[in-house]
Formats: C-alpha cells, structure tokens, sequence
C-alpha cells in the first residue's frame, strides 16, 4: 500500500527558503545578465556617437525596396540628424511612386507609411490588411454630391460607399466589368531578363543599368523603367535604346 503524505507533512520535507540562500551559480548568472544588460547600453551608446544607427532598424526592408536596402538617406533623407528615427515623409515616396490622392472628393488622406509600412521582413508592401481600406470604405464621406469625376476615363464608373472587405464585399473594378484589357503587344517576362549573366550584357559596357550580382552582370529595373523630367511618369519602353542591344 502507498504511503500517502499530507501537504503539510511535504512542505516540512522541503526547504522553501532555498532561493534566498546564496549560490555560486545563481552569483554568477545574476552578473552575466547584468553584464550583458550594460555591454549592451555601452554599444548603444558607442554606435550613437558614431552617428551609426543601424542597432535601431526594426527588420529588413521590403521586396520590392530591397534593391536600395543600404542607401536609407532615399527614403530618411535628408542626411542631416537623425536617420532611422525620422519619419519617411509622402515627398519621399513620390519621388518614385505617382500617388496622388485616391479621389478628388475624398474627406480624408492618410499618409502612404500609415498603409504601407516598412521593416516587416521580405514581405510585399503593397499588400495591406483591409483595415487600411476600410477605415474609410466601409462607410465612405465624400465632400461633394457628385457620385463621380465628370472627367473620368471610364464609363460607367462610380464610387462604391459600402465596401466591408476585399475577399467578399468588393465590387468588381470596372476595368475588369467593362471589360477593358491591355492593348500592349508584347508581354515580358521580368523574370528572365533580370537574371543574371545574360547574353549580350558584356555590350552594354559600363551603364548604369546594369549591375553586379556576384561577378555576374544583370540588368537592373531603371534600365529599362526611366523616370521623365518631372519624376512622375515612366517613360516609354523603346526597341531601339532598351532592347536592340541584345536582340
């Protein structure tokens, strides 16, 4: 039969104390945690007054930035001050990204890093929840009585009020209802012409456009896509200028 003990007959058994007892090897791993803790501050500190601040970077950039993932004066410019502790202003990205404002009647608009936030690893930054959508299409204000731009290209647009989600309560985008399509000839592929050590890269030389991927050249995207003047627009893709070298 299995002697049977009482709690109170256990807790006599055991020393509840013990961890107020000085240890050695509790000594010693309350001084290496402190130890870490303040070697820690002190390369803060250091990196700080290097003007360094690559310890405060929350994560990688994105995909589709990663191309300019050292330079981050492109989008925490300008250099002087802080860099990783400023804000990325709308400037900064409309220097590559055309985005004006979604509607011209629209009440409200919030800032492109409000939706598309960086530093979250190699995801897309186009994507985002639909809480950034529906914050104001769920319940759509606009600040005229026009239901649409006079103007727009497309016929029989209009602006939908009520949209909850995008997997279920979306309406179809009228490019796709009207039945619009791409008129464009030719479909490239961008997968193979980025890869690297194509034929006939050795011609191109020294242009800017090609670039050096582990001793191999390949073609980078502002070879082809040219902002114009302004920096608003890409300008057309010519044969003569951006394909004839090769084909």
């Amino acid at each position: 039969m299995a002697r049977t003990r009482t709690p109170k007959e256990l807790v006599a058994r055991v020393d509840v104390s013990y961890y107020k007892r000085p240890h050695p090897l509790r000594r010693w791993m309350r001084f290496l945690v402190l130890l870490a803790a303040a070697l820690s501050g002190v390369w803060l500190v250091v990196e700080t007054l290097r003007g360094d601040e690559t310890p405060y970077m929350p994560g990688p950039v994105s995909v589709s930035h990663a191309m300019f993932e050292q330079t981050c004066t492109r989008c925490h410019g300008p250099t002087e001050g802080a860099i990783y502790r400023r804000r990325v202003s709308d400037r900064a990205c409309l220097r590559c990204h055309d985005g004006p404002i979604h509607h011209r009647n629209q009440a409200f608009t919030p800032a492109c890093a409000d939706c598309h936030t960086e530093h979250r690893g190699r995801a897309f930054i186009a994507r985002v929840s639909d809480r950034h959508c529906t914050q104001c299409h769920a319940r759509l204000v606009i600040t005229a009585a026009l239901p649409h731009a006079a103007q727009c290209v497309l016929k029989e647009h209009r602006i939908e009020r009520h949209i909850e989600d995008f997997q279920e309560h979306h309406p179809e985008f009228a490019v796709l209802r009207l039945g619009y399509s791409d008129r464009a000839r030719m479909k490239l592929n961008h997968q193979v012409h980025l890869k690297p050590g194509l034929k006939g890269l050795e011609r191109l030389g020294d242009d800017p456009g090609v670039i050096d991927d582990d001793g191999r050249a390949r073609l980078a995207c502002s070879y082809c896509h040219e902002p114009d003047a302004r920096g608003r627009y890409m300008r057309p893709i010519q044969y003569e200028k951006h394909c004839m070298t090769c084909h």
